[in-house]
């Protein structure tokens, strides 16, 4: 069975994604797994069973099974809510840190699409290394949804995908399209000129004609929507159209360069009221 992954604080931000999670669950017939990461020290993340040997202290230790135990109870409780939907879920206890957890379990279970709950963070967060749900988007190997407010509409109809056009994405959007037909949603391609990358409106129709010829791509509308700035173009256009979900591409980052420089998909995903559906390309 197919697996979506939802990572869980327990917090308002997580159980939107996992009534989203569940919508998508039935339509998309997958089940789910359900991770909760107690933050730690390490580098990586390892399972646990009510048992811990990494404190110094015995308050620690007792501190740290109360906590563990705390965290099983509400996994469990999330569990059953699930089931009870009709809905296969597995459930994941982990220590340690979370962004190498989430990775880890989706290698291990074999996800094939990630939805988070987030908050929105700040530009200086994205700066000094981003949120685990920027790490997410910029390394996993599966898309990735992200979400911090509750959406009018599940049902996504009307999907907003902003084209960069390069090479990586005519190759990358498989996901897209599966979900595109199993919604039976529009798709509006979307260029975004700016005064920094400003093309004339008959190539960039021509490019995204292009593209959607390649793609195959069906029900879709070709748009080009001027801002000032890319994110803005996004976020306005799906406003203008009042889309039910924003989809586009991510890229692995990597050098301080490129974290100066910042990310689009992580911007939108920051700043966005509607779910943000995101996929690397390398």
């Amino acid at each position: 069975m197919k697996k979506i992954l939802i990572p869980t604080d327990f917090s308002k931000q997580a159980q939107i994604a996992a009534d989203l999670a569940l919508d998508m669950a039935k339509k998309l017939d997958a089940g789910l797994v359900l991770l909760h990461v107690i933050e730690g020290p390490e580098a990586a993340s390892y399972n646990v069973m009510g048992e811990t040997d990494h404190s110094d202290t015995w308050e620690d230790k007792i501190f740290t099974l109360k906590l563990i135990q705390s965290s099983k109870e509400k996994l469990e409780k999330e569990a059953q809510r699930i089931t009870q939907a009709g809905i296969n879920v597995t459930t994941e206890l982990r220590m340690g840190n979370s962004f190498h957890g989430i990775q880890q379990i989706i290698a291990d279970h074999k996800a094939f699409l990630v939805i988070m709950g987030t908050e929105g963070h700040s530009r200086l967060e994205e700066l000094l290394g981003g949120s685990n749900s920027a790490k997410v988007m910029h390394h996993a190997h599966c898309p990735v949804l992200t979400i911090h407010e509750r959406p009018v509409s599940t049902t996504f109809e009307n999907i907003v995908f902003a084209v960069s056009l390069i090479k990586e994405e005519l190759l990358s959007s498989v996901f897209l399209k599966d979900l595109q037909k199993s919604y039976d949603a529009d798709l509006n391609l979307v260029w975004v000129n700016t005064p920094e990358l400003f093309r004339p409106d008959h190539e960039s129709l021509k490019s995204l004609q292009q593209f959607a010829t390649e793609k195959e791509l069906r029900n879709f509308t070709l748009n080009v929507y001027n801002d000032y700035t890319i994110e803005d173009g996004i976020l306005n256009f799906a406003q203008f159209i009042n889309a039910d979900l924003i989809a586009l591409t991510t890229h692995e980052r990597s050098g301080f360069g490129q974290l100066l420089a910042g990310s689009v998909a992580g911007n939108v995903s920051r700043k966005s009221k509607r779910p943000v559906l995101t996929w690397l390309v390398q």
